[in-house]
């Protein structure tokens, strides 16, 4: 059960696309071609987190497996894995800051987009 509901959440959480009520049919995402499986996801999900945590070293690690997903960009519609994680780390008071929960959309081993819970997050480089 636990993992249908995240197979659904990523798939809510990645087909949100601001000023566009339009979804693909299903035959349009039967045809997608969704790349190939993220293979090393956890360690590309770690050196993201390495750019941005306060405390990088710190983080505990929950991750999920990918599943194929699509999202939508424009009128173009892009196929892939998500995977979720939850992350905890340490903030600059050197306390625990809570599980966050995290989407990544991967596209042929690479990280396309980012979502913090719901919401987009800019890529760092």
């Amino acid at each position: 059960m636990k993992m249908k509901n995240l197979c659904a959440l990523i798939l809510i959480t990645l087909s949100i696309v601001p000023g566009c009520a339009c979804l693909p049919t299903q035959s349009e995402i039967d045809n997608l071609d969704y790349g190939s499986y993220p293979i090393d996801y956890q360690s590309a999900i770690k050196t993201y987190f390495d750019n941005i945590l306060f405390d990088p070293y710190s983080a505990q690690y929950e991750f999920y497996e990918p599943a194929k997903t699509w999202l939508k960009s424009g009128r173009t519609i892009i196929g892939g894995y998500g995977v979720g994680a939850n992350v905890n780390a340490k903030n600059k008071m050197g306390g625990y800051t809570g599980k966050k929960f995290w989407t990544f959309f991967f596209r042929d081993n690479n990280i396309i987009k980012v979502y913090e819970g719901g919401r987009s997050v800019a890529m760092s480089d």
